[in-house]
């Protein structure tokens, strides 16, 4: 590998170091009060089930104490995200069209324990999961077609090398550097693990919007060793804005699954 591609990642990671918190799969049965994927949710006694514009029950994805995860910018409480179950309605969320929807309660309400159990299909091939979080740092993935990423490296070649560099395939005749090994390197140590918080990565072109402007609030992929699988989808992320996500406004979030 050459050395010069091993100090620009480097480089690269510490400029896009960010605090998240990844996701472990319990064998454990979730409780309402669990933090978990799929079962049945947390709600106060007074609050209506979540419903589609079918006016079906919504599957709860996840649900997640973040009073407990302790992520700076992030609110507290416990949050939970419902999804419709309707298969025509799962391949581009809107939020405006009553396919999912967001709940922030408080801890320690009086809730209800009759409530129906909603399967996440076809997305979600087992479960529930009970799951746990443990802190750690990830760094931006590469996604294709991300500029940003590209200029981003551009501009490291050119602060460490202090040549200016023009478009990608420059660093060949200036730094005996090929771009798709580099390219190749950043997409290998790319964390594609569940986690909330850090980075989504995107399986196919992003929209860069999401990218710079956007906080990662859940990102999900299948983990098979754990038997946590999402079946066809690549995975499952939600994006929201920063100033959103400290005013806890949860009503212009971005919600999809990526299918393989």
């Amino acid at each position: 590998m050459n050395e010069k591609i091993t100090e620009i990642i480097s480089e690269y990671k510490k400029k896009t170091e960010k605090e998240c918190c990844f996701i472990n799969y319990s064998n454990e049965a979730p409780s309402i009060l669990d933090d978990k994927i799929g079962g049945k949710p947390y709600l106060p006694i007074g609050e209506e089930y979540p419903k589609d514009k079918y006016g079906d029950p919504m599957a709860l994805v996840i649900q997640i104490n973040l009073t407990k995860l302790n992520l700076a910018g992030y609110p507290k409480g416990i949050l939970e995200l419902f999804v419709t179950t309707n298969e025509d309605d799962l391949f581009d969320f809107e939020v405006a069209d009553g396919s999912f929807e967001t709940r922030l309660f408080k801890e320690g309400l009086e809730y209800q324990t009759t409530l129906p159990e909603v399967e996440l299909k076809p997305f979600l091939v087992n479960g529930p999961f009970k799951i746990e979080f443990h802190k750690g740092k990830m760094s931006m993935p590469y996604n294709m077609g991300d500029d940003e990423t590209i200029n981003m490296l551009l501009n490291l070649f050119e602060e460490k090398f202090n040549v200016k560099v023009n478009y990608p395939m420059e660093l060949k005749q200036l730094f005996g550097v090929d771009y798709y090994d580099l390219q190749d390197k950043l997409k290998d140590d790319s964390e594609f693990s569940s986690h909330i918080g850090g980075y989504a990565s995107f399986a196919n072109d992003p929209d860069i919007d999401y990218l710079t402007k956007n906080e990662c609030l859940i990102f999900l992929t299948s983990d098979l060793d754990k038997k946590f699988d999402l079946g066809n989808a690549y995975s499952f992320y939600v994006l929201i804005s920063k100033e959103d996500l400290l005013n806890n406004n949860f009503s212009d979030i971005a919600c999809n699954f990526e299918w393989s």
